[in-house]
């Protein structure tokens, strides 16, 4: 009875053992495969459209945002 026991004990912590590095090389090729992903997108590449086009949006729109900002900070209720 007494080799069944320490056979058991010595097959469940071998498999915690592959289990345990089995999680460990997943952890390792995401990881590998996020910073492969992110060392290619370096955001350095030209924006389509013509160059100020999106300046001048940007300052339209928050010429607009600050006059509804004033019209709602004149009013008191």
């Amino acid at each position: 009875m007494e080799e069944k026991s320490k056979s058991r004990g010595w097959c469940g912590w071998f498999i915690a053992i592959i289990v345990l590095a089995s999680v460990i090389l997943a952890v390792v090729y995401t990881v590998k495969l996020r910073t492969k992903k992110s060392g290619d997108d370096d955001g350095g590449g030209p924006v389509p459209g013509p160059p100020g086009a999106i300046d001048k949006k940007y300052a339209d729109a928050l010429k607009l945002a600050l006059q509804f900002f004033d019209i709602q900070k004149c009013k008191s209720f």
